[in-house]
């Protein structure tokens, strides 16, 4: 009996457990834009594209009121340059005229025998006046001021002097002799300087006689008129 036991387990089969089943990955869904044609863009409608012209349009005249301004300035600022230029150049013409600049102070005229105390010169080089001249040429006394500033105006240049010798002012009759008018000589006692040239707002103090500069401020300024406002 214990043999035939024995025999029948060795003829018995196997048990093999079956595989776990695998689970399925689930199927990934199509994109939706994959293979898909794009929505085609939409037309502006005639509205849209009103609006469209119209903000093109504000942009383009914006942009041309900036042209506008732009080239404005640079008009503006080319005319100052200009401006300021010729002035310079003017300034700097007039710097190299003989004489020393004083303002103009007008071409007022006085009643005769009124007298002006504010000439911002010594002599005067422009300012109130009487309405005549003195004559031209030589002198032996003073001219008074209020006088000799019309001779100015009238396009004269005075030489006057004060405390020098007679051999000195033989020179300036020598020089003042070769015109015939618009140069007058004459002493000036109330003055620091001892040769001094007028012409309108101009000034030559000299310390002494000096032909040539003083020929130079002759021919410079003689015979300019500087008459204006309807005044004589």
């Amino acid at each position: 009996m214990a043999k035939a036991k024995k025999k029948q387990r060795s003829g018995a089969t196997k048990y093999t457990r079956p595989p776990a089943a695998v689970k399925a990955t689930p199927p990934t869904p199509p994109s939706p834009t994959s293979g898909a044609k794009a929505p085609p863009t939409p037309t502006p409608g005639v509205a849209e594209r009103s609006r469209l012209r119209r903000e093109e349009l504000r942009a383009r005249r914006r942009q041309q009121g900036r042209n506008r301004l732009l080239a404005t300035l640079g008009i503006v600022v080319v005319l100052v340059a200009v401006v300021g230029g010729l002035l310079w150049y003017r300034e700097y013409q007039e710097s190299l005229k003989p004489g020393i600049r004083f303002p103009d102070q007008g071409n007022r005229h006085l009643s005769e025998g009124e007298t002006f105390d504010g000439y911002n010169s010594t002599p005067p080089t422009s300012g109130p006046h009487y309405n005549r001249l003195a004559n031209w040429g030589i002198h032996d006394q003073p001219i008074p001021n209020e006088l000799q500033v019309h001779n100015l105006e009238d396009g004269g240049v005075l030489i006057q002097y004060n405390g020098i010798p007679q051999e000195v002012i033989d020179k300036l009759k020598d020089v003042a002799g070769r015109y015939d008018s618009h140069v007058i000589l004459a002493p000036y006692p109330d003055m620091e300087h001892k040769i001094a040239l007028t012409a309108w707002t101009r000034l030559l103090a000299l310390g002494e006689f000096d032909e040539q500069r003083i020929v130079q401020f002759i021919e410079t300024y003689r015979g300019i008129d500087h008459h204006k406002g309807g005044q004589g």
